[in-house]
């Protein structure tokens, strides 16, 4: 089910020849039964053989929970029970199913228009369920051009989202040419396969083919958070809008419960997060890329790509941040060649929290902008072909 909605839990009794059924159903925290976290009322069916329960839970994301029902069934004067099995119920991640690569609305590089990388986030990341997901890549929005498909690609459990390489096929839309088309947009969807089951498709997405060194004019900063995950959920944190890391910045504040700060993220312990550049990144002259960090110093290392879901290459890490003379704490920030990784240009950055080994106010590193500080202009090329990474799942065209 979808995580932040009440639990609701309908029970439909099909039998042909059928006794009407008065059911007691039982919420687990585990599958031991050791726990029962709620228990409905009788509940009597309805005259289409309906029993409903609104249950009132809002159940937390990520994790799985077990249920029941028992039944008391009346025939004349015979009366017989049932019991269910034991069932799992997974709740989903919070934005689960949100498209990562191409971001909606957003762009695939022309150097990918032969076999663009698709990415949703994963579902649910527990380990006691086997996902997988399917992807469709469609001409048209109403979904009835269809360009190809991958099916069956298992969640990836390294990553918060998992991806696919689609190949092209050549056709006739394309004048053979066995890629997508430069400045046309595409649309596709993907859906999970929990434990065998296929789930509802996402909505439609779309993206935009383009040189990235087209795209040299939304501005120096990052534009867009494409994701932000963490390894745990620390609540001592005060700042936890990932969209204050846009921007220019503009951090201040004293950090504490009555004056919390503004203009920045706190990471979280391990966090990352995924940011969208304004404009396309050019290797230039020294460093080409500057993370803003706010409230002393954090460690933190950070990675460039031609897409939201990589492949990622490592710029290096750094102690980011520094302390004004004589206090405490401060404004800083830290710098980052993409010449490093052999790039000539980049559209996404990564920013890896590397060592916040507890909870509090502040924990991971605080985030206050990052800017581009060579971005393309009209005299760059951004078209030379990249190596091809490998397929993560088997392809099919329809």
């Amino acid at each position: 089910m979808a995580s932040g909605s009440e639990l609701v839990i309908q029970l439909t009794n099909t039998k042909a020849t059928k006794s009407p059924g008065t059911y007691t159903i039982y919420i687990y925290t585990d599958g031991a039964m050791t726990t029962l976290l709620a228990q409905s009322p009788e509940l009597a069916e309805d005259g289409a053989g309906v029993a409903t329960w609104a249950s009132g839970l809002i159940l937390e994301s990520n994790r799985s929970y077990y249920w029941k029902w028992t039944g008391v069934f009346t025939s004349g004067s015979n009366t017989s029970t049932s019991e269910s099995d034991l069932m799992p119920l997974y709740v989903q991640r919070d934005g689960a199913m949100n498209a990562i690569a191409p971001r909606s609305g957003g762009y695939l590089n022309l150097n990918n228009a032969a076999y663009p990388r698709l990415a949703v986030k994963n579902v649910y990341t527990q380990g006691d369920a086997s996902i997988s997901y399917d992807f469709e890549l469609f001409y048209d929005a109403a979904l009835t051009a269809p360009i190809t498909n991958a099916y069956g690609a298992a969640q990836n459990g390294e990553d918060t989202y998992t991806y696919v390489d689609v190949s092209i096929p050549a056709t006739s839309a394309d004048a053979g040419t066995p890629g997508l088309l430069n400045n046309t947009s595409y649309f596709w969807r993907a859906r999970a396969v929990v434990n065998g089951v296929a789930q509802e498709w996402s909505q439609v997405y779309s993206f935009t083919v383009r040189d990235f060194c087209e795209l040299g004019s939304g501005g120096s900063y990052a534009a867009w958070v494409v994701d932000w995950t963490h390894d745990y959920n620390c609540d001592q944190l005060l700042r936890t809008d990932p969209n204050q890391a846009l921007g220019a910045p503009n951090a201040a504040g004293f950090v504490d419960q009555d004056n919390p700060g503004y203009g920045f993220i706190s990471m979280d312990i391990g966090g990352t997060m995924i940011f969208e550049m304004g404009s396309t990144i050019w290797n230039g002259g020294g460093y080409d890329v500057r993370v803003y960090q706010y409230w002393s110093q954090e460690p933190i290392e950070v990675f460039a790509a031609q897409s939201e879901a990589g492949p990622w290459y490592s710029l290096g890490w750094s102690y980011c941040g520094y302390s004004f003379p004589g206090e405490e704490y401060g404004f800083g920030h830290c710098d980052f060649d993409l010449g490093a990784a052999g790039l000539q240009f980049a559209k996404y950055i990564k920013v890896l929290d590397k060592e916040s080994p507890t909870c509090y106010q502040t924990a991971g590193a605080e985030i206050d902008a990052v800017v581009a500080l060579y971005k393309v202009d009209s005299s760059r090329t951004c078209t030379t072909p990249t190596a091809r990474t490998g397929m993560s799942t088997a392809m099919s065209v329809w």
